[in-house]
């Protein structure tokens, strides 16, 4: 369980930002197709001890220059699937 990517830790939630915008947690659209959370579920449902942390663990990403450049091209691919 210690191995998992920080993604598998995450979800359903992940990390949405464009640039020149504030870091915001989102349920991931990804995985309504596999996940009844990320269909049935708003982020309001979801632990409020969970969604903090993960929007902790964002905002540290967040000051690494590559994994906020990751962050802004996943965004842009969630914006294709919802929109």
């Amino acid at each position: 369980r210690e191995s998992r990517p920080l993604s598998c830790r995450i979800f359903p939630l992940t990390p949405y930002a464009r640039r020149g915008e504030k870091l915001k947690i989102v349920m991931d659209a990804r995985g309504r197709g596999m996940c009844p959370l990320a269909t049935a579920m708003k982020l309001e449902d979801l632990s409020p001890r969970f969604v903090e942390k993960v929007t902790e663990a964002m905002e540290l990403c967040m000051h690494v220059k590559e994994t906020r450049e990751f962050i802004y091209a996943l965004t842009e691919e969630i914006d294709k699937i919802v929109l």
